[in-house]
């Protein structure tokens, strides 16, 4: 079995709000809301700003990325129609999509057409109430729509949103730094110093924030990576080991039993079983 990359990590989503708005006139003044607001400028020309920053021109075609709890303001003489929703979507540590993957307060989408589509098919199924599985088909759209804003915001290459996060909030660039760095030795003390903090505060502020330390999530966040490359590649135990900074085998194989309940090799055991006892299955029924 070769190498592979993992397409799909976990990720915990809270849709709170869809909604399609129009107006004859908008004046939204240092506006609050607990969820990120994401709104599409279907109709109308709109002048936004976020955080006290300078008002920017938004035009059709365009999304408005508005973080919690930080007053935003959106202004329009004329009428207009917005797409727009409220939404929280973090992954395993607790740390939402946009800390992770910044976006810039507005990004223009290269294809409006079809986030537009895709957002009149989540507006219906919310509304829809004989939908056994319209949760489900919910998630996957705004999953959809979150991957065409992060997208466009790469191919745009415009700066992410600057000077808006509190000091907590920046806490995300630390976990970005040891996603990135798993293979590295990091102490509390270089962590700490990203944030110009010492090691002490920077521990309470962190844990306070995600109810964790940095460096208990640091060790989760290399054990999920090893169950990962044990499913997934030949790799050695000990090359696992130095490519998530789990020190040696041994160490690996003693934390892995502390945190999954099993051995690594147990693991990657009951991995290639379940490939064994479905992957026979499959050709047959090809056959």
């Amino acid at each position: 079995m070769g190498s592979r990359r993992v397409i799909a990590g976990q990720w915990s989503m809270q849709l709170y709000t869809i909604h399609e708005a129009s107006y004859d006139s908008l004046a939204m003044h240092d506006t609050v809301r607990e969820q990120w607001i994401v709104s599409h400028v279907l109709q109308g020309d709109v002048r936004s700003n976020c955080g006290g920053g300078d008002f920017i021109r938004v035009r059709p075609g365009d999304v408005m990325i508005h973080p919690p709890r930080l007053p935003f303001s959106e202004l329009a003489d004329g009428p207009g129609t917005h797409h727009w929703m409220a939404l929280d979507v973090r992954n395993a540590d607790g740390v939402d999509l946009f800390r992770l993957h910044p976006v810039p307060q507005v990004i223009t989408l290269r294809d409006p057409h079809r986030y537009s589509a895709l957002f009149v098919e989540l507006l219906r199924l919310a509304q829809a109430d004989d939908n056994a599985y319209g949760d489900f088909a919910a998630v996957a759209l705004t999953m959809q729509l979150l991957a065409i804003l992060l997208e466009d915001a790469d191919h745009a290459a415009v700066p992410p949103l600057e000077g808006m996060w509190t000091v907590d909030e920046r806490f995300a660039d630390v976990v970005r730094f040891m996603e990135a760095r798993l293979h590295e030795k990091l102490t509390r003390a270089d962590l700490a110093a990203l944030l110009h903090l010492s090691p002490n505060h920077f521990d309470k502020r962190f844990q306070a924030v995600y109810g964790v330390t940095a460096m208990d999530m640091l060790r989760d966040m290399r054990l999920r990576k090893a169950r990962q490359l044990l499913e997934r590649t030949p790799h050695t135990l000990e090359h696992i080991a130095l490519m998530c900074g789990l020190g040696d085998a041994a160490y690996l194989s003693r934390q892995f039993m502390r945190r999954y309940g099993m051995t690594p090799g147990a693991c990657r055991k009951h991995a290639h079983s379940a490939q064994a006892v479905y992957v026979p299955a499959a050709r047959l029924r090809a056959e």
